[in-house]
Formats: C-alpha cells, sequence, structure tokens
C-alpha cells in the first residue's frame, strides 16, 4: 500500500487511495458482527507498511547493497538540519546505474512538474525519429526537429513545447502516453498528473533511468540536455566540468507565493548516477539543488571505492583447498580408519 501526497489543487495532502469509503465487518463466534472503523484500518495498515520496510537479513551468497539507506538519509537529513530546510517540501530520487540500486525521499509527493514534462514529451518525438518516421530536417510548425529539440529541451522554449504537445494529442492524452516511462502503476498516479502536470521525485527519476538505459531509443535528447542552463542547478555548486544531462523546471505560484523549483539529471562521472529534486521552497529551490548535487557527487565517489573493493575481493583467486584426505593406514579397511 502506498501512501500519496496528491495536492488539492495546489496544496499538499496525503490519501489511502481506495480506503476512504471500505468498511471491514468481521464475524465472531457468537455471530455478532463488529464494524472496524477505517481509523482502525489505517493503524493497522501503517504498521504493516512499517514492518515491510524493515531491514532484511540477505540470503548466503546473495550480495548485500553498496547503498547503506540510513547512512544517505542521515547525510541528507544533517544537510537540511544544517540549513534550516524542511524536510518535507522537498522530494529526492537517486539511482546508482553500475548496480541500479535506488534510494528515495519523499518520492511519493505530486508536485507541479514546470518544465519538467518537456523531458517525456520530447522523448515522445525521438521515438519516432528512432522508428524512422522522422528525421532531424522534419518540419513541425516549420521547424526542423533539430531546432525543435534544442529550443524545448536546451533553452525551454515554453510556446514550442506547448506547439509540439498539440501535434502530439491534446494535452490529457500526450501527459497519459509519458507513464509508459515509468514503473509506477496505472491506477497510482492521481488524477492531476495528466490533468495538470503533476509529478513525483520517483516518476521523474524512472523517466531518467529510461532515457539512460535506452539511449538508441531516444536519439538527440541526452546531447540537448548536456548543454542545458551551465552552471545553474547540479551546475551551480559542481562547476560545469562535470557532465550533467539536466532539466530544470520552475514555477512561481502567485496564489501563495511560493516557487516549484526543480531538477532531473544524469550525472556522467565515472560509474554515472541519476539525480532529482523536486522542491516547494521560495528562492531556496536552486540552492538546494546545487548542494544535494554536490551531496550525491561526493556520496557516488564513495559508492565508486566500495564497488571497486567489491569486485576486486570477487576476482581474488580462492583460498587454498581443503588440506590432502588422511593417507590410509596400511592394513585397515576404510571403514576402520581413525577418526
Amino acid at each position: 500500500m502506498i501512501l500519496h501526497a496528491v495536492p488539492k489543487r495546489k496544496d499538499a495532502g496525503f490519501r489511502v487511495p481506495g480506503l476512504q469509503t471500505m468498511h471491514f465487518w468481521v464475524c465472531s463466534e457468537m455471530g455478532y458482527r463488529f464494524k472496524i472503523r477505517k481509523t482502525v484500518l489505517c493503524g493497522f495498515l501503517a504498521a504493516c507498511v512499517l514492518l515491510s520496510c524493515m531491514p532484511y537479513a540477505h540470503a548466503e551468497g546473495e550480495t548485500a547493497p553498496l547503498i547503506d539507506a540510513e547512512e544517505l538519509q542521515s547525510r541528507v537529513d544533517a544537510y537540511f538540519s544544517k540549513m534550516g530546510i524542511l524536510p518535507e517540501l522537498v522530494s529526492v530520487g537517486y539511482v546508482y546505474t553500475p548496480t541500479g540500486e535506488c534510494w528515495y525521499h519523499n518520492a511519493d509527493k505530486w508536485y507541479y512538474s514546470a518544465s519538467l514534462y518537456k523531458v517525456p514529451l520530447m522523448m515522445l518525438l525521438a521515438e519516432r525519429e528512432a522508428a524512422g518516421e522522422l528525421t532531424q530536417e522534419s518540419l513541425l510548425y516549420s521547424w526542423p526537429l533539430s531546432l525543435v529539440e534544442e529550443e524545448v529541451l536546451t533553452n525551454s522554449n515554453n510556446d514550442i513545447a506547448y506547439s509540439v504537445m498539440l501535434s502530439i494529442a491534446e494535452p490529457f492524452a500526450c501527459r497519459s502516453m509519458f507513464q509508459r516511462y515509468s514503473a509506477i502503476p496505472e491506477e497510482e498516479y492521481p488524477w492531476e498528473f495528466a490533468s495538470y502536470s503533476y509529478f513525483s521525485a520517483r516518476f521523474m527519476t524512472d523517466v531518467m533511468k529510461t532515457l539512460f538505459s535506452e539511449p538508441e531509443r531516444f536519439p538527440h535528447v541526452v546531447d540537448c540536455l548536456k548543454q542545458a542552463q551551465p552552471g545553474h542547478y547540479f551546475h551551480l555548486v559542481l562547476g560545469d566540468d562535470v557532465p550533467i544531462a539536466q532539466k530544470y523546471g520552475y514555477y512561481h505560484d502567485d496564489e501563495d507565493g511560493s516557487d516549484w523549483t526543480h531538477t532531473a539529471g544524469i550525472f556522467y562521472t565515472q560509474n554515472p548516477f541519476i539525480l532529482t529534486v523536486m522542491t516547494r521552497y521560495g528562492g531556496m529551490g536552486e540552492s538546494i539543488i546545487g548542494d544535494l548535487g554536490a551531496l550525491f557527487f561526493e556520496y557516488t565517489g564513495e559508492l565508486d571505492k566500495r564497488l571497486e573493493q567489491r569486485e576486486e575481493k570477487a576476482a581474488e583467486p580462492a583460498s587454498q583447498t581443503a588440506a590432502p584426505a588422511e593417507e590410509l593406514q596400511p592394513g585397515i579397511p576404510e571403514h576402520g580408519r581413525n577418526r
């Protein structure tokens, strides 16, 4: 059971899909029926969720994960505490690609996506190019596809992006197509996803995982994202020497004065990693994104060392074989040997 943070309009609030009107009846041996109220049910479900999240012992021979979830959470929490940041206003998704391990913080909270939607949007066009339906010279509203990709992904042009969406389908139907790039079950998407372009860190991390793992399926998308926003967002602290395919999203909410600031990226380090940071945090959004980019860059370097040590250990020759069997004592049958 997954708890969603689904905003009402643009205000976040938690709900449990399908359980609001659910009631359970149980029969005692005397035939009496007792109504278990949903508060009891939710308490039971919460206990189940906590049990399911408890660490477990790895079976013999099973490779232990490189990511220590508690250690990483403590690092992120320490950063939040140091900067006076409310953790519930920040969501993070992280993937260490050599092993495929993932780590999430508040990943199922849904935010207005702002320009993040332009990544899955252009992935839809890139698939058509990979299938031979389009070329870099194909015209969309008198613009060649190569220029459309640059304008939407690198320069984040809103007008052209919206025209591209309308060329594919009406907005609700087009956004629904984005689900193909994520492993989130269809029934777990809030209605705001397709209606108002609300994304979660888990969803956007899945999108970037798909883009990274199948580059031939999405030609030119990563190349355009590598040119986006030098000196800003994930480049803010790390600088531009680290190759990052990133897409930012920013929206100012006039109703409450808050800012939605997000970035999703693929860091092409020695062993690439994927990071999504989504915030609703006033003017601090880009600073949080830049700081967390540096934090996970450093942490990934530590994972690289752990991975190298594990691979070196696996490559070591087996220890000396067991001592040779005891020689048979002359004149004594095998079943009568000393033991």
